[in-house]
């Protein structure tokens, strides 16, 4: 790291910027709202790393290459990245090792790295599921260990901002409000982006992560969602995994946060979970939709964030 020019950095900032941009719309609009600037650096790194891990299963057909690929990542990612801070030079590794600051104690840093272990693992999980999930329960295991570790490690990140630099640490008992926070919409918000990409899996590597128990239960075979079939039974599975979602949403809401605004708005993605499953619900739950798409959500999410952000609160 003491190698790169500032020239260097910038560059790999902007890389990491404009694929967080293309990649997904209403989570670029959301870090923007984040009223850190160093939360919204962390939290783009956060992205572009998952779009990086989630880019392997999808990279090649052969399932040896790809564990051989995810063996590289792991390595990189939790040894040279995050423990030595000495990253291959990858964009988003590279912008990690800067970004990420190191904890005073062991302990805090242990569970670092398990925040970024638990995303390499959900990754290996669905390198084994294949074509699709095996239960409701498996795929909201990672939800969590992709978007709850996101928010997770943004989340520490703004704690130790705290601590070292604001002089005011929070409690014991607020970082738990906020971390169990992270849990509940972290699993809400990775079941809401996976239902929403229904369409694009089917479509471009014919897979799905509608459950296989969910769509046993109600006779739903895979070659039924590749064709986009308009299926009651199709929309009845639909409303399982997003009714879960809305029941973790609702969760989250019930925690009792902080008054400040720098912790509010680690959690504004909300707005795009409840835009989303809403937009869902009076659609009869067809999640092929135009409604429910990215050009069909812009306007409502767009307005439903702007109220967040200035009741900062999510």
């Amino acid at each position: 790291l003491n190698n790169l020019t500032k020239y260097e950095m910038y560059q790999y900032e902007n890389i990491i910027k404009e694929a967080v941009e293309k990649s997904n719309e209403e989570i670029n609009m959301t870090i923007k709202r984040m009223t850190l600037e160093h939360s919204q650096k962390i939290a783009l790194a956060m992205q572009a790393l998952n779009m990086e891990l989630n880019e392997i299963k999808h990279s090649t057909t052969n399932t040896t290459a790809r564990v051989m690929k995810m063996e590289w990542w792991k390595e990189a990612l939790i040894k040279k990245t995050i423990k030595q801070k000495i990253p291959p030079r990858v964009p988003v590794l590279v912008d990690l090792a800067l970004r990420i600051q190191r904890f005073e104690t062991e302990n805090d840093s242990a569970i670092l790295r398990r925040y970024f272990s638990q995303m390499i693992k959900a990754k290996e999980m669905d390198i084994e599921w294949g074509s699709q999930p095996p239960t409701l329960e498996a795929l909201e295991t990672y939800a969590d260990y992709t978007y709850g570790n996101i928010l997770r490690v943004t989340l520490s990140q703004l704690l130790l901002h705290y601590e070292k630099y604001e002089q005011k640490p929070f409690t014991v008992e607020e970082k738990k409000a906020m971390e169990h926070v992270a849990t509940h919409l972290g699993k809400a918000m990775g079941l809401c982006i996976l239902l929403r990409g229904t369409k694009h899996f089917a479509t471009h590597y014919e897979e799905t992560y509608l459950p296989a128990d969910l769509c046993a239960e109600y006779n739903v075979t895979e070659t039924n969602i590749y064709r986009g079939e308009q299926k009651e039974d199709i929309k009845n599975v639909v409303y399982r995994v997003a009714n879960r979602a809305m029941a973790h949403l609702e969760e989250a809401r019930k925690v009792e946060l902080p008054k400040n605004e720098d912790v509010q708005s680690q959690f504004y993605l909300a707005a795009f979970i409840e835009t989303f499953l809403i937009t869902l619900e009076k659609k009869q739950f067809d999640i092929f939709h135009r409604a429910v798409t990215p050009n069909g959500l812009r306007f409502t999410y767009a307005k439903n964030l702007l109220k967040q952000y200035f009741r900062q609160t999510f």
